[in-house]
């Protein structure tokens, strides 16, 4: 929270026009992550790298995501969509996954940008002074 707190207080907003705030949050994000879009996420945004080599980190990637296996009313389940509740993968997966939308986004988008963009993880804040 107070991380939070000290980036907002050091957003400089006109004072001139009206200000529009919006939020940011994506349902159920962990497990509505389809493997494939995932995957090219994780391909795209670590493109870079060069040790260890791409191809094993999205090997490694997939084999978390498919060989996730739970019971749920006596009947053992296999997860066929997104990553686990509580795999310590999660959370930096579903965020890679989340800026691999953005910077689609940011790259077709032609109109007015907002003065202000934060997102951590599936919820985002953000202020605009366009409509």
């Amino acid at each position: 929270m107070n991380h939070a707190l000290d980036i907002f207080s050091q957003v400089v907003l006109p004072t001139n026009q009206p200000i529009h705030l919006f939020l940011l949050v994506v349902t159920s994000l962990f497990r509505s992550i389809p493997h494939a879009d995932g995957l090219t996420a994780v391909k795209h945004l670590l493109k870079t790298r060069i040790s260890p080599a791409v191809s094993t980190l999205v090997r490694l990637t997939e084999l978390v995501l498919t060989l996730n296996f739970f019971e749920f009313l006596g009947e053992f389940c296999d997860q066929i969509s997104g990553v686990a509740m509580g795999t310590k993968m999660g959370p930096s997966y579903a965020c890679l996954f989340m800026g691999y939308l953005e910077w689609q986004m940011v790259n077709r988008y032609q109109g007015p940008t907002p003065e202000f963009y934060y997102r951590y993880i599936d919820d985002g804040i953000g202020v605009s002074t366009c409509l």
